[in-house]
């Protein structure tokens, strides 16, 4: 897998293990910034882009709390836990929370390289899915409340007269209305309109969560 020219963010409380990390990455290229604390951290990183972040899992770095905050604002970054003291419950709390790997100190520097092109390319694959969601959404506000009255029937496996009987309109004006949602939503078949329903309705579960 090639690494993706992404940013990559450390947090790590330890001054020689930053160097090292900043100097393994810059070798082959990378853009990297290093930060001793998470407050730090968030204090100079916006989510504008996405981003892999490494960070330490100590309790005075608050490294999972600081990805567990990172996730409830759906931040287009993807993480890598790193540590110093291994053990089991730490490394299923990471996991669980979606990390793409988890190191104990010391790793090498092929693991490590290995891991940040994997986190760097799933961050910017979920970026992109992010982007495509807002975009959707943005095109459903284009639609009056009566388009997204048939848009959602649509969307919920009705059939033409199932959703006529339902808005108490003709099967016509249910045509009519598929037909200016197809023309608002820039959409020119039903594998298309598939699709953008699967997008779009999901973005509008993550801004209702």
């Amino acid at each position: 897998m090639q690494t993706v020219q992404t940013p990559v963010y450390v947090v790590d409380g330890d001054a020689e293990s930053r160097h090292l990390i900043d100097r393994d990455l810059q070798s082959v290229g990378l853009t990297v910034r290093t930060f001793a604390s998470g407050a730090e951290f968030s204090e100079a990183v916006h989510d504008d882009q996405p981003y892999c972040l490494i960070v330490e899992a100590l309790p005075d770095i608050h490294g999972l709390a600081l990805c567990r905050n990172l996730i409830a604002r759906n931040a287009p970054m993807s993480f890598i836990v790193l540590t110093s003291q291994a053990d089991v419950a730490t490394a299923l709390q990471a996991m669980r929370l979606g990390a793409v790997e988890y190191l104990a100190k010391p790793y090498g520097s092929q693991q490590l390289l290995d891991a940040v092109a994997l986190a760097a390319h799933t961050a910017c694959i979920k970026h992109k899915s992010m982007r495509a969601e807002a975009e959707a959404q943005a095109r459903l506000q284009l639609l009056t409340t009566r388009e997204r009255n048939v848009f959602d029937a649509v969307a919920n496996g009705l059939v033409t007269k199932q959703i006529a009987t339902r808005l108490s309109i003709s099967p016509r004006t249910v045509d009519v209305h598929r037909s200016r949602i197809m023309n608002k939503l820039d959409i020119s078949s039903p594998l298309q309109l598939a699709h953008f329903m699967a997008i779009g309705l999901r973005g509008q579960n993550l801004l209702t969560q």
